[in-house]
């Protein structure tokens, strides 16, 4: 099953009824207040624009926008953050380079987050109403989450707006930690771990962060050279 869902800078242009709406809460079109007061029944996907903020449910990647690296750094962020909040990262398919969701794709398995733990907002116009994938446009070895089909869609008195397509678990949680026996130990870090991602520095040294047994969030470092980390400390 999927579901609708309309943007617009304008939100005067938005239609009710949808059961979804996408909008900002920054930049020079923070329209996430309006919408959710106009459409108080729907569900909302509010992204920030500078990434300067974690009270967003994801972020815009786009030139003039936060970069692909910009993008997954801010999820990591995220999720250090808020756990379960499967991050939102729009970028398109044919994005420029940097920009786009396969760099988006590429930045996050560099940063050791797992595809279940966010949600991909892809953007691919004149190709119809889809959500890409390989079994769609094929411009992508991923399935997204969904996708922005279009930028001429009816809006309220004559207006053009965005719309996208979801599914509908777009909106489920967060899938739940491996059970106790895919607990892992991380070679050269102290610790067991339900999930984790590796960071590496500039300066040679390299960061863990992930959920312990506990349930809550830790980080630990391991030094430039060193065979072992510091023990964990609670986030």
């Amino acid at each position: 099953m999927t579901l609708a869902m309309p943007d617009s800078i304008y939100p005067a242009n938005l239609p009710a009824g949808y059961p979804a709406y996408l909008g900002y809460v920054d930049g020079r079109w923070a329209t996430c207040p309006v919408i959710k007061a106009d459409h108080p029944a729907a569900r909302h996907v509010c992204l920030t624009v500078t990434g300067n903020t974690l009270a967003a449910d994801g972020i815009d990647v786009e030139p003039g926008n936060p970069s692909a690296w910009n993008g997954a750094q801010w999820a990591m962020r995220k999720l250090a953050h808020a756990p379960d909040s499967r991050p939102v990262i729009y970028a398109s398919v044919q994005g420029t380079p940097g920009y786009g969701m396969h760099d988006v794709l590429r930045e996050l398995t560099s940063l050791s987050i797992p595809r279940a733990k966010v949600r991909l907002l892809s953007a691919h116009y004149e190709a119809g109403e889809h959500i890409c994938g390989p079994a769609t446009c094929n411009l992508i070895s991923e399935d997204m989450d969904g996708t922005q089909y279009t930028d001429q869609a009816p809006g309220s008195n004559g207006t053009l707006i965005d719309m996208s397509v979801v599914l509908d678990s777009f909106f489920a949680a967060s899938p739940p930690p491996d059970p106790p026996e895919d607990n892992v130990k991380v070679p050269g870090f102290q610790g067991t771990w339900l999930g984790y991602m590796m960071i590496g520095r500039p300066d040679g040294s390299t960061v863990i962060v992930g959920q312990g047994l506990s349930g809550d969030a830790y980080y630990a470092v391991r030094d430039a050279g060193a065979t072992s980390s510091h023990a964990p400390i609670k986030i």
